[in-house]
C-alpha cells in the first residue's frame, strides 16, 4: 500500500494542521514545475502518491476550458476557495517530489486550500486512466492502470 503524503511531515506541523488534510483529492496553491511560462502559483490537487518513488502525481485547475475534452467541471459553490467555475485538465499530470512539496507547505500551509469531492476525484482517476496522451510508463508510476 503506497505512504499517505502525510506520512512525510514533521510531528510538529501535523499537531498544528490536523484539522487540514494533506492526502490525495488536497487542493494546493503552488507553481508547477512543468509551466515554464508561468510564472505565478496555480491551483493544483494531488491525486495520488506513486508506491515506488518518493513523488505525487498532481493535476490543474484552470478557469479556461482546456482545449481537451478529457477534463472535468469543478463548480464555485461546490468549492468556496473559487472565484469562478473551473476545469481541470485530465490529460496532463504533473509530478512534484514529496520532500519539496512537503518542505514548501510547511513552510506555506495558507496553500493548502481543501479538497475536492470524493465524487470529483474518482472522476479525474477514472479519466487520468482512460487518457490517450498520459504515456503508460507514468500511468504505471502512480497506479493508474
Amino acid at each position: 500500500m503506497p505512504p499517505s503524503l502525510g506520512d512525510f511531515f514533521s510531528k510538529e506541523f501535523k499537531d498544528d494542521y490536523l484539522g487540514k488534510k494533506i492526502s490525495p483529492k488536497c487542493i494546493l496553491l503552488i507553481k508547477i514545475p512543468e509551466f515554464k511560462d508561468v510564472n505565478y502559483p496555480k491551483y493544483a490537487i494531488i491525486v495520488c502518491v506513486s508506491a515506488h518513488s518518493n513523488q505525487v502525481a498532481s493535476v490543474c485547475i484552470n478557469t479556461d476550458k482546456p482545449f481537451t475534452n478529457n477534463c472535468i467541471t469543478i463548480t464555485k459553490k461546490e468549492h468556496a476557495f473559487l472565484k469562478y467555475d473551473s476545469y481541470v485538465n485530465c490529460d496532463f499530470i504533473s509530478e512534484m517530489n514529496i520532500k519539496d512539496l512537503t518542505t514548501f507547505l510547511e513552510k506555506h500551509p495558507e496553500n493548502i486550500l481543501g479538497e475536492i469531492t470524493d465524487f470529483h476525484h474518482i472522476q479525474i482517476l477514472e479519466r487520468l486512466q482512460s487518457s490517450k496522451v498520459i504515456p503508460v510508463k507514468l500511468k504505471r508510476k502512480f497506479g493508474l492502470m
